[in-house]
């Protein structure tokens, strides 16, 4: 029992984790792409960016890359291993883009402003989607709802014809 506890509790843990990391990339993303508009590099808007909130969970994952990167590793093989430690929606996408855009020249830059409003209008969406799927989960109690509510009232009625008090 203890064990199925502890690895429920790390597990919600971990999904917490996720979901802080997923609900802050966005503007982290934006925040990296602002420093680099202003002309800073990649690895000074990162660490920017981590020295802004240390304790943040995505900030914590940033504050890896950029270790990584004073360790001597490649941009590519930090954010490589981002990709590989972070199972977020968007996140694979994201890296391509950015190691695409390094090896092509594009503005890295735009291409993070890009992706932030990408990752936005994905939430947007699913936000939507799940909306309109709490609907269509509503109405079976509703109907259940109005069913015994039109009984309760019309239960007189129904037991008065039964009994046949309204025969003349």
């Amino acid at each position: 029992g203890g064990f199925f506890g502890a690895y429920i509790w790390l597990r919600e843990w971990a999904l917490i984790r996720l979901r802080n990391i997923a609900r802050r990339l966005p503007d982290a993303l934006d925040l990296i792409a602002m420093a680099m508009d202003a002309g800073a590099t990649f690895y000074e808007a990162a660490n920017a960016v981590v020295r802004d909130d240390p304790d943040d969970p995505l900030n914590e994952e940033l504050g890896v890359v950029v270790r990584e990167i004073d360790f001597g590793r490649s941009r590519q093989d930090a954010l490589t291993h981002l990709g590989q430690r972070i199972n977020v929606e968007g996140l694979d996408g994201i890296l391509s883009a950015v190691l695409q855009a390094e090896a092509l020249g594009t503005p890295l830059a735009t291409v993070l402003k890009l992706q932030a409003n990408l990752l936005r209008m994905r939430r947007s969406m699913r936000a939507e989607r799940k909306a309109g799927e709490a609907a269509v989960k509503i109405l079976v109690p509703s109907m259940l709802i109005l069913v015994s509510t039109v009984l309760i009232i019309f239960a007189p009625v129904i037991v008065r014809a039964i009994e046949g008090r309204y025969r003349q």
